[in-house]
């Protein structure tokens, strides 16, 4: 009996695993997949203080902000008053044609 023809399916199936291996370690990092079908990772534990980040810039980092536009550049000023925000963004959109 041939040893060689007796191990053809198991031979045939180690390829077909190994193709398959080799398939599912391709991910959007290393193959031209996009990213939408990487396998979503699991969220990650909070951290062990229970805390989470501070909001805002880095401690000691220099503050930036927007220079005050010059009057001569100022054309008029609006004020508004509302109660409701969103009522509000309609009124102002529709008040200025924004």
């Amino acid at each position: 009996m041939n040893d060689e023809c007796n191990n053809c399916p198991l031979v045939k199936k180690i390829a077909e695993l190994e193709a398959e291996i080799a398939r599912l370690k391709k991910n959007s990092s290393n193959s031209h997949k996009p990213p939408s079908s990487d396998i979503v990772k699991p969220p990650k534990p909070p951290a062990p203080d229970g805390k989470k980040r501070p909001i805002g810039g880095q401690p000691g980092h220099e503050k930036h902000n927007r220079a005050p536009v010059p009057p001569e550049k100022v054309d008029g000023c609006k004020f508004f008053n509302c109660n409701i925000l969103i009522l509000c963004f309609y009124n102002i959109r529709r008040l200025t044609g924004v």
